[in-house]
């Protein structure tokens, strides 16, 4: 799940073609969980021990990123019905937190925070206006918060044990989304 907010200033703009450079704000949120199953435990002195899983969550991670970015935006209209836009968007004020919880070893987390995060993202939308109310859309983003290991880690033990430590841990994240729909202009 994302969310992005930008104000732009156009410098052209014809009936044809729009530019922009932009100023705004994005954030995105990604979660990630794994299902416990059959584990085997060594144990010393005894050997293998069989430990049915559940089938439940037992691993959650989430990440999620605040990048303040710049960026330009650049719109083609070759005609009435068909339109093109292109977005490039990057930063290098991003903020991120990351929380890896092992819900079947108790209290056991580990919180990671990063600042100064890079962030580049690129967006193509071809729209397709069937009338002035509805228009057809497609669209492909790509989107990249390049690798980043300044962090601060707050750990907590299965026995509830806190320690912080800095810079042991590292981030990154890259996606690629496809979209299509509808819109409507009331």
């Amino acid at each position: 799940m994302g969310m992005d907010l930008s104000v732009k200033y156009y410098l052209k703009r014809t009936e044809k073609f729009s530019f922009a450079p932009l100023l705004g704000i994005n954030y995105d949120k990604y979660d990630f969980y794994a299902l416990s199953g059959n584990q085997l435990n060594y144990i010393p002195g005894i050997g293998a021990v069989l430990l049915p899983g559940d089938n439940q969550k037992s691993i959650t991670y989430r990440q999620r990123f605040i990048n303040p970015y710049i960026g330009i935006k650049i719109v083609y209209a070759p005609n009435s019905n068909w339109e093109m836009a292109w977005n490039l968007n990057g930063g290098f004020w991003g903020r991120v937190k990351a929380v890896d919880r092992h819900l079947e070893r108790g209290s056991m987390e580990t919180i990671e925070r990063y600042k100064n995060m890079k962030y580049l993202s690129s967006n193509l939308l071809l729209k397709y206006h069937w009338n002035e109310a509805l228009s057809l859309k497609a669209g492909v983003e790509i989107v990249k918060h390049f690798k980043n290991r300044k962090s601060t880690v707050v750990s907590t033990s299965d026995e509830g044990e806190v320690s912080t430590e800095k810079n042991i841990a590292g981030v990154k994240n890259q996606n690629i989304s496809y979209s299509l729909g509808f819109e409507y202009k009331f």
